[in-house]
């Protein structure tokens, strides 16, 4: 439910903040999983923050799966920043 997905994003909000990065990236692919429009502006993001949470973990085994959710979520949202 979009009310669960935005639960999730908070707590993964906290998790970057507390340093728990890997549960932060569970957090935001849990959110993704619950949307039910991938192309929507809300999963863009959610992937945009997966991506930053991913790269945060310096595990460079992540790297592929944060590079695609970028990619997935510059086709959504083009390339900017705010």
């Amino acid at each position: 439910s979009p009310d669960q997905s935005q639960l999730n994003n908070l707590l993964a909000e906290l998790r970057i903040l507390q340093g728990k990065y890997a549960e932060a990236a569970e957090l935001y692919r849990a959110s993704i999983g619950l949307v039910a429009d991938k192309n929507s502006t809300q999963v863009a993001s959610l992937r945009n923050n997966l991506a930053y949470v991913l790269a945060l973990t310096g595990d460079k085994t992540s790297y592929p799966e944060a590079l695609q959710a970028i990619e997935q979520a510059i086709r959504t949202l083009g390339p900017q920043s705010d």
